[in-house]
């Protein structure tokens, strides 16, 4: 895979290998992901698509190439750093949203926020305002059996992109139904609002259509 946007990469791989006892995962792959791009990652099953996700996101390590996030190289990091990283810098939708089924919505949302230093009740408010405009408003109490599919995997999204806090966050993906809130693999600064930090705003409601003219009876 060779980079191809024309933006400095704010992640990038560089020839990333990865083996599983025999299985060759990935062999020498590159890729380059440019602020506010998102890229899908297509391929059969047993591609490689999820480990390559996986390093790019240091919750792999390759066995060889190199992983930077604003240019500075992350495969190297320390657990501790990697854990940190992972928690501030990237945002993950799981295939099946990996909720914990006894919180309610608004409490997945919030426990990296609060895993963060945020109190309960201000990771609580932030999280609640990623409800609305990914079309889950009133549903911030329910727990994930009392949601549709769709739905829990739309708390998963909030929970990605209202977890990171840092200067370039990047989510991953192993859902293509997810690609719309940020891509198999894309990177951004957080979502803006008016100028402010904050969720995006909802798209607004289509234009109601003119209702028919009245019918005239039969003379």
């Amino acid at each position: 895979m060779n980079p191809t946007s024309s933006t400095p990469p704010v992640l990038n791989g560089i020839g990333l290998s990865k083996s599983f006892g025999s299985t060759r995962a990935l062999d020498a792959v590159d890729i380059a992901v440019g602020a506010g791009e998102s890229v899908a990652v297509m391929g059969p099953s047993g591609s490689g698509k999820s480990t390559l996700l996986h390093c790019l996101a240091n919750i792999e390590r390759p066995d060889s190439g190199q992983v930077l996030l604003d240019g500075e190289r992350i495969d190297q990091l320390r657990e501790p750093d990697r854990s940190e990283l992972r928690r501030t810098r990237f945002g993950f939708v799981f295939q099946f949203g990996q909720l914990l089924p006894e919180l309610p919505a608004v409490e997945n949302v919030a426990i990296p926020l609060m895993l963060g230093g945020m109190t309960r009740r201000e990771a609580e408010r932030n999280a609640r305002q990623w409800f609305a405009p990914l079309g889950l408003e009133g549903k911030e109490d329910s727990r994930p059996g009392q949601l549709s599919g769709g739905q829990a995997q739309r708390v998963a999204i909030a929970r990605a992109r209202g977890a990171g806090a840092g200067p370039a966050r990047a989510a991953a993906s192993r859902d293509p139904a997810a690609r719309h809130a940020g891509g198999a693999a894309g990177v951004g600064g957080a979502p803006r609002r008016g100028g402010g930090g904050g969720p995006p705003r909802a798209p607004p409601p289509p234009p109601a259509r003119p209702p028919p003219p009245p019918r005239r009876g039969r003379r």
